[in-house]
């Protein structure tokens, strides 16, 4: 059994089992492998229950800032564009040559269609 219903999830049209102050506990330790009593899951009510009796620290401690990278060597914008300018460049390249090479491929090919045909 996943999930037993003795009340509606806002505690109207209770069973009179739910009036005593241990049912659900009772309920739990009877079926351990229940999911969900009355509409919630167990778990998570468990799980919010005990987030909730945890200590409230009024202020919270924020450390001061510092850098993460305090020994790196941080190139400039203008380095890192022209890095990337040529990069970029150098793949257009690339891929204009390599379309120059498939459009030469496809040339090669209607020849020879052309002399089977």
């Amino acid at each position: 059994m996943n999930a037993v219903h003795f009340q509606a999830p806002n505690g109207a049209k209770q069973n009179p089992v739910c009036a005593d102050p241990a049912y659900e506990s009772s309920i739990v330790n009877l079926l351990p492998k229940l999911g969900i009593l009355d509409g919630e899951h167990i778990m998570l009510k468990a799980t919010a229950d005990s987030a909730t009796n945890l200590p409230v620290k009024k202020e919270l401690d924020i450390p001061d800032s510092e850098r993460w990278c305090k020994d790196s060597d941080w190139k400039s914008d203008e380095a890192i564009s022209s890095n990337t300018d040529a990069t970029f460049d150098k793949n257009c390249d690339s891929v204009t040559d390599s379309l120059a090479e498939l459009k030469q491929m496809d040339e090669d090919s209607q020849k020879l269609m052309e002399n089977t045909a």
